[in-house]
């Protein structure tokens, strides 16, 4: 029996670039709301975009192949939110919203359109997305800020009050299924948002307090 040695060790490159390929895809996809705050924190904003940029594209790429569309939409309007282009991150949200057929993660887009609309702010349009997001799932108790500091902003100051109770009475999970990147990201989001809303706690002591 001939054996063409040539013949395996070709073959035996091609799993090596494949693997290899696939490895620098989980890094720059699956990972890359790690990667991007990693490069956002030492100021490489540029080496950031270039990572949405590829994701963004990745994702173009699939789209016609993937029965979720809603998750890809919601994925493709996540990489334009992380570089602050809000509008164009709407119209992908939008677009997870109109293709999602599972209830159980309808919430997900409702909450990312809150954000964007936050830090557009359209405060009212932020307040609705969210309340339908945690009429949903409340997942980790960050939209109950959100709202608090959207009535803030609007002058509402006794609303901005009771939801920010909301937030500070929600008992807080880490969700399960998470990688080590995912939950150091989760709790440092956490521990960020606490900051703010203690903030918002002392600003709104001042406005509540009688004269």
């Amino acid at each position: 029996m001939n054996i063409n040695y040539k013949y395996i060790f070709v073959i035996i490159l091609i799993l090596i670039f494949y693997y290899c390929e696939r490895k620098k895809q989980n890094i720059i996809y699956k990972d890359f709301d790690f990667y991007f705050e990693q490069y956002e924190a030492f100021g490489k904003t540029d080496i950031a975009k270039e990572f949405a940029v590829k994701r963004r594209q990745y994702f173009f790429n699939i789209i016609d192949k993937e029965k979720n569309r809603s998750y890809i939409y919601g994925q493709i309007g996540l990489t334009y939110s992380v570089v602050n282009d809000f509008n164009m991150a709407i119209k992908y949200y939008n677009k997870s919203l109109y293709h999602s057929n599972n209830s159980n993660f309808i919430w997900l887009p409702y909450k990312e359109l809150g954000f964007a609309y936050y830090m557009k702010k359209e405060y009212t349009n932020a307040i609705n997305y969210y309340k339908k997001q945690i009429n949903i799932n409340s997942f980790d108790g960050t939209s109950f800020y959100f709202i608090a500091a959207c009535y803030y902003h609007l002058g509402d100051y006794d609303n901005s009050n009771k939801y920010l109770k909301e937030y500070s009475n929600y008992k807080i999970k880490e969700p399960i299924n998470y990688t080590d990147p995912q939950k150091e990201k989760f709790w440092s989001q956490t521990k960020i948002i606490k900051t703010y809303a203690d903030k918002l706690q002392k600003l709104l002591k001042k406005k509540l307090m009688p004269n």
